[in-house]
């Protein structure tokens, strides 16, 4: 092709405008302290690709400090779900209905709850660290 194309590009021009998968989300991240973690692997696009994605998504919303919180009536999610509501609409149901769908065993009974109080995580933009 020989076109120059930003990772932005990429992400949202590319990605997200021509494909409605919204467990990119988990999988193209900016590497801040508050996005998913950065996978240890690329990702093949070949059969196992839905199974890498839905793992990453899995392992976002298992972290309870930035992924997916729940604590009675309240389920506290990333700022990524609210910023870009729009990708989990449609087939997906909404935010809260996709993150039931994909969340860790543990949480999926607390998030069949009618009208939770939806919060958010504060968004920390400084770089992560490496474990």
């Amino acid at each position: 092709c020989g076109e120059a194309v930003s990772l932005n590009h990429i992400e949202h021009e590319l990605l997200r405008a021509r494909w409605d998968e919204p467990s990119l989300h988990a999988c193209i991240v900016c590497a801040s302290a508050s996005c998913p973690d950065l996978a240890n692997f690329a990702f093949a696009g070949d059969a196992s690709l839905p199974d890498q994605m839905r793992r990453r998504v899995t392992n976002f919303l298992g972290d309870t400090h930035k992924g997916l919180a729940v604590h009675r009536n309240t389920v506290t999610l990333s700022r990524i779900l609210l910023w870009f509501e729009d990708d989990f609409r449609g087939r997906h149901g909404g935010p809260l209905n996709f993150v039931a769908a994909a969340a860790p065993d543990p949480a999926r009974p607390a998030l069949q709850l009618r009208n939770p109080l939806l919060k958010y995580f504060p968004y920390d933009w400084s770089l992560n660290k490496r474990d």
